[in-house]
């Protein structure tokens, strides 16, 4: 069986988001003793995980108003299915094409619902 290739280059922090957990951390890293077809049964679960976190937080007792977060989960829900099928269809390439959306559903949501988000203090401003 051909070995799956890499990903290769700079990790940004949406990179880091959708690359290094989860799905795409799952179908970019070397296949390892199970092989290649398992790195991609791990993907599938890995999308349908995804796919159903989005359905979990659009349930009545999840959702915090039914026009922006119904909005924003439904992203995750599109970029979960997307995923899924690639997985499915064994594409390397279009998994990896979906790292930006993803990132951008997991943002957008984050933006809209987490006081504070992206105004961290990381300790930079502390050193002088």
């Amino acid at each position: 069986m051909p070995d799956l290739p890499r990903w290769q280059g700079t990790l940004d922090r949406g990179a880091v988001l959708g690359q290094e957990t989860g799905l795409f951390r799952a179908l970019t890293t070397a296949a390892g003793p199970r092989g290649p077809l398992g790195v991609f049964r791990d993907g599938v679960t890995q999308a349908l995980t995804l796919a159903e976190s989005a359905n979990l937080l659009m349930m009545p007792s999840r959702a915090r108003d039914q026009e922006k977060w119904m909005a924003d989960a439904k992203l995750l829900w599109d970029v979960g299915n997307k995923a899924y099928r690639a997985a499915q269809a064994k594409n390397l390439d279009a998994v990896n094409a979906l790292n930006d959306e993803l990132n951008t559903a997991c943002v957008t949501c984050h933006m809209d619902y987490r006081q504070a988000y992206g105004r961290r203090n990381t300790g930079a401003k502390q050193q002088k």
